[in-house]
């Protein structure tokens, strides 16, 4: 399963004042600078360096996606509709030992917002999908999640309220886990059970 994630950030997140457009977001910067992104779009696949050419983005996703994995991981969440606090356990499992970190991660689908094209055009009413809203994970860059073959399921829960304008029935909760070479698993499941299946990745 492939499972994407839109981090607008950079010099194309900012208007000319510095101040951050509205689908980019202050921890999408840290990831921006931290990774040296030398141009937009780019691609990061399974954690490899950034990639410019999207004629290489196949091949890179079927090497990712033949590999196998010792880990096990799962979601469960629960929501307040009233309060827009939500709730996510994670959870994960391994047949050998793995030091690596967990990410958590939410992003939305379904936003109308201004888009330039690649002819230089700028479309107000482009659809963007799986947009990167925030991260869960009390650092930005993912927290400590080690597991041990013999150590049985190992669970982490974390807290967020959804900021305004967020649309919760357009939501997914993204995780994954890495180490210092790649990611092991990722999962994701939408905040409503329904939605899980209806957006397509475009």
């Amino acid at each position: 399963t492939l499972i994407a994630v839109g981090i607008h950030s950079g010099p194309f997140g900012k208007m000319p004042n510095g101040r951050l457009l509205s689908l980019a977001t202050e921890t999408g910067n840290q990831y921006y600078d931290y990774w040296k992104i030398e141009a937009q779009p780019g691609a990061m696949i399974n954690r490899g360096a950034p990639v410019y050419d999207p004629q290489q983005y196949g091949a890179l996703v079927s090497q990712a996606l033949s590999q196998s994995t010792p880990v096990t991981l799962n979601i469960e969440r629960t929501y307040d509709e009233a309060t827009r606090q939500l709730t996510v356990k994670v959870s994960g499992s391994t047949v050998e030992d793995v030091n690596c970190k967990l990410q958590l991660w939410l992003t939305e689908d379904g936003i109308v917002d201004m888009q330039m094209l690649g002819d230089g055009s700028t479309n107000r009413e482009y659809v963007h999908n799986h947009v990167f809203r925030t991260s869960m994970t009390n650092d930005a860059f993912g927290d400590t999640f080690n597991l041990t073959a013999n150590g049985g399921e190992k669970e982490v829960s974390y807290t967020t309220t959804l900021a305004d304008g967020w649309n919760p029935s357009m939501m997914h909760i993204v995780a994954f886990v890495f180490d210092s070479k790649e990611i092991l698993q990722a999962t994701r499941k939408p905040i409503y059970g329904q939605l899980e299946g209806l957006i397509a990745i475009p």
